[in-house]
């Protein structure tokens, strides 16, 4: 009786935990915690409410709570439901080793064999959980977009948005690049002035020469940081480019989303 009621005890506090949203690693700990003290059904059941929301937990955190379940279910005799769990935790990590330590020789073997079913390609008929990586690809767009602006957008297959960066970056340093010429060529015609009218019209061609350099870099410079920027950026979620609202006070006014 008095175990019984000591399980539904932990069991409550669990469940206030994961309704508090306590951080994913207090829940797995929860978890481990119940395993470690021979409180199989609990460890069990706090791992069900936490793979419930399972986008909550890292990929590593997924793979304890499978762990955790799959040997809790396996103490108490549910080597099917076992197997599935350790299924799922070596869907995302097909390396991942058991502590000998931590657990039985028994639970190792059978570990060991659905270990063998995942390479194979065998033994995944009827789990109900498999786990599927995306990567992401922000990272690699990333690189790229340092390199060049818009070369980021093409991973992330944004294309029209890339070509619009990449023309507008290659305009830029065209245009730079031809007034940096410019603009020593009128130096050095300065430089040999002798006259005061030929010194002012060489020193005035030479500014304006400088000033449109000087605007072409800082123009490719702030799409350069754009594109950086831009990559990194969540997706948000698609909006209508146009609308028309009422506020609560009955004032009616639009909203206008340009995006490319």
């Amino acid at each position: 009786m008095n175990r019984v009621l000591a399980t539904a005890v932990f069991l409550l506090l669990g469940v206030s935990l994961l309704l508090a949203q306590e951080p994913p690693t207090s829940t797995v700990q929860a978890i481990r915690t119940a395993y470690e003290n021979f409180r199989y059904s609990l460890a069990d059941s706090l791992a069900e409410m936490a793979l419930e929301h399972y986008d909550r937990f890292q990929p590593g955190e997924l793979v304890q709570i499978h762990i955790y379940a799959g040997s809790a279910n396996f103490a108490m005799g549910r080597e099917e439901k076992a197997r599935r769990h350790f299924f799922s935790a070596l869907s995302l990590n097909p390396d991942f080793q058991l502590d000998p330590v931590r657990f039985s020789p028994k639970i190792i073997s059978l570990f060991e064999e659905v270990r063998k079913q995942v390479r194979q390609g065998t033994g995944s008929s009827g789990f109900r959980v498999r786990y599927v990586l995306v990567p992401d690809p922000r990272l690699k767009a990333l690189w790229r977009a340092a390199v060049f602006p818009g070369l980021g957008h093409f991973v992330l297959q944004k294309k029209r948005k890339a070509f619009v960066l990449a023309a507008a970056a290659g305009a830029e340093l065209i245009v730079a690049g031809i007034f940096y010429v410019q603009a020593r060529t009128a130096h050095q015609d300065y430089l040999n002035a002798r006259t005061l009218p030929e010194i002012n019209r060489t020193y005035d061609r030479y500014r304006t020469f400088y000033r449109i350099r000087n605007v072409a870099v800082a123009c490719y410079i702030g799409t350069w940081l754009y594109s950086l920027m831009d990559v990194l950026r969540r997706p948000d979620p698609a909006q209508p480019p146009f609308a028309v609202r009422v506020a609560p006070t009955g004032t009616v006014w639009m909203a206008v989303r340009f995006a490319f």
